[in-house]
């Protein structure tokens, strides 16, 4: 039997089918590093300490440098999507509906990825108030990153440069980088700059910029994200940033999508399942910064 549809029933419907708005998801794939090693559930980031160079004394020993070798690990889990379409459904519409099920269950899996990345960097960077002083007013007590801003704070150029002074105070190397995604708002008041403003985006192709706005400014890859992907500490007062160094936080996958169809005779449809294995882990805490800031910050275009 055939699948067209009557032509009774395609005249009541348009071929394209309309989403509901949602992010496209996948935004930060290519801002952290990848696993060194996947064993079985487990994700391996290595790490290696400082090291410090000594003066040669002829004569004498060499000094070992003792440094610190250590690893990050993530424990992998399984996010998946399942629903039906139906064969009622395909004899009644021209709309590809299997087609636009598997959209709308990719973007949800890639929003999956992101705001597993978004949790694991949230949950390692310092709340500390910075106490630094001299050429290092930024950092903590315990020499990592302080949080810039507090829940009475503006967001402004001021404070865009002192997250990303934090953490060259920290040692995190100004090399490109560098990346923290705004909330809309945010973005919006960083565009009121001429300096940010009249920045361009530079560099390569990566994952947010198909799908959202970037500019690099200042050593840093800023892009605009959903307001979902951002911590409000203090109710809808307040909203939590990170800006983060690459190498400092990680993500592995074994499957990144995977999607499989089965005919369910007694239903009269098909089932679809997607899934999506990974894991996120903060591999060097010291390359994360949060900034903490009103929610109502100023938006003033002059």
């Amino acid at each position: 039997m055939s699948m067209q549809a009557d032509k009774h029933f395609v005249e009541q419907y348009n071929s394209r089918a309309y989403h509901l708005y949602q992010s496209e998801g996948f935004l930060l794939k290519s801002t952290v590093m990848p696993a060194e090693k996947i064993e079985g559930t487990k994700a391996y980031f290595p790490i290696f300490g400082k090291m410090a160079a000594n003066k040669k004394v002829r004569g004498q020993k060499a000094t070992p440098a003792n440094a610190e070798r250590s690893r990050a690990e993530a424990v992998l889990e399984t996010w998946e999507v399942f629903d039906y379409v139906y064969k009622y459904d395909l004899s009644r519409t021209n709309v590809n509906e299997r087609e636009n099920l598997a959209l709308a269950g990719a973007k949800a899996l890639g929003r999956g990825t992101d705001h597993e990345i978004m949790q694991a960097l949230y949950a390692k960077a310092s709340t500390a108030a910075p106490v630094g002083s001299g050429l290092t007013p930024n950092l903590a007590a315990n020499e990592m990153p302080g949080m810039v801003g507090g829940t009475t704070a503006d967001f402004t150029l001021e404070a865009m440069l002192k997250m990303s002074g934090a953490l060259s105070e920290a040692e995190v190397p100004d090399d490109g980088n560098i990346y923290c995604p705004l909330p809309s708002r945010f973005w919006n008041i960083a565009m009121t700059y001429k300096q940010f403003n009249s920045a361009e985006w530079v560099g390569d192709d990566l994952s947010f910029t198909k799908v959202t706005k970037a500019k690099k400014w200042n050593g840093v890859n800023w892009f605009k994200a959903p307001s979902e992907y951002f911590q409000q500490p203090a109710g809808d007062s307040s909203v939590d940033l990170v800006m983060w160094h690459m190498n400092a936080a990680g993500w592995a996958n074994n499957e990144e999508l995977f999607s499989h169809w089965d005919w369910e005779n007694d239903l009269g449809a098909w089932s679809m399942r997607m899934e999506s294995e990974g894991a996120a882990a903060v591999i060097l805490p010291q390359g994360l910064v949060r900034g903490r800031f009103k929610t109502n910050s100023a938006l003033t275009v002059s």
